[in-house]
């Protein structure tokens, strides 16, 4: 039986900074989409009306997406250090570019903003504003990265949103209020948004992790979010349809080639196995929340972008094959009012 999965009643929000989370090795695997496993637990694939099972199977060879001839595009291109940088006038050929191999599967990661930015417009809503029209009647699907609780648990729930707090203390208060936005902005555009819905054993798994709580939240996000977005491309298989699906979140769990330290926190080998190659990692970065700190220094793209050059363009960076960072030219102040918080997506 589908469950609906509704824009509204209070969730609990996770939010992956530099800051609060990059510090311990990881705690626990996350799955592989093979047929020879024991089933997992149903709640999510359930919200997409797709048995577990189905969203372990990949691809057939003879159904896999064909790859279609680049297309040209009206952007000066150059080198950025080792990697390939372009520039567009506009949001749509940006996108296009990154969408040229036609993947299935499309893992936008962010770096949320942090207290103190909330008169700069948010990732989010950039991302909401400028690229998520340009999928209308391309995109199935929207996985956003906000746990929903379960009411089954309540205690569970409760205890990993106190794991939760040293992680969203100091970010900008506006972070899950433009995710509940997002969500309504895709609806609104014929993209289906879901929340991650772990099981309650998942909750429980988190609660009584410990010092390691952290850890184990975060493989649990890239583990139900790899299960959702199998789960959206098998229902989309199974109807003959190749649209896209989406997953939104921090911009650690949609790498292709993660270190060995946080591999368990990103669900991107999962998809690229999953879909046969028909996935694509693309990071946002808004320039004004760019920082001169360690971790921002340590990105590697940091030392070859100049965030005031050609300010008022959309910039793509090619880092690797299947791998984009693209930067939105530089914006007014926030003038979206946010949703308020009782308006946060449930189940």
């Amino acid at each position: 039986m589908r469950r609906a999965v509704r824009w509204q009643g209070p969730v609990v929000a996770c939010w992956l900074t530099a800051t609060g989370c990059t510090s311990s090795p990881l705690s626990a695997a996350s799955p592989q989409a093979s047929e020879s496993e024991a089933p997992e637990p149903c709640s999510a694939d359930e919200a997409l009306a797709v048995p577990c099972a189905a969203a372990r199977q990949p691809r057939d060879a003879g159904s896999a997406v064909p790859l279609a001839a680049p297309a040209p595009h009206a952007a000066r291109v150059e080198a950025c250090g080792p990697f390939e940088c372009r520039f567009f006038d506009g949001a749509g050929p940006a996108l296009e570019f990154v969408l040229e191999t036609r993947p299935v599967a499309l893992g936008v990661g962010e770096a949320h903003a942090m207290a103190g930015s909330e008169h700069i417009t948010s990732t989010a809503l950039r991302f909401a504003d400028a690229l998520l029209p340009e999928l209308r009647g391309r995109a199935s699907h929207l996985v956003v990265e906000l746990l929903s609780p379960d009411p089954r648990c309540q205690e569970a729930t409760r205890d990993v949103r106190r794991v939760q707090q040293p992680v969203t203390a100091p970010q900008s208060a506006h972070n899950q209020n433009d995710y509940v936005e997002l969500g309504r902005r895709a609806r609104s555009l014929g993209v289906e948004p879901f929340v991650l819905s772990p099981s309650c054993d998942e909750y429980r798994a988190i609660a009584a992790a410990g010092s390691a709580a952290i850890d184990q939240m975060l493989v649990t996000i890239a583990r139900v979010t790899s299960r959702m977005l199998r789960g959206a491309l098998a229902k989309n298989h199974a109807s003959g349809s190749d649209a896209l699906v989406i997953g939104y979140g921090g911009a650690l769990h949609n790498d292709i080639a993660p270190d060995a330290a946080k591999k368990e926190w990103s669900y991107g080998p999962d998809l690229v196995e999953f879909t046969r190659g028909g996935y694509v990692e693309l990071d946002l970065i808004v320039r004004e929340l760019i920082r001169d700190t360690d971790v921002w220094r340590a990105l590697p793209w940091y030392a070859f972008f100049d965030p005031t050059r050609e300010s008022s363009r959309f910039l793509v960076m090619r880092t690797a094959p299947g791998r984009y960072v693209l930067f939105f030219p530089g914006g007014p102040a926030r003038s979206v009012p946010s949703a308020t918080s009782t308006d946060a997506p449930g189940r």
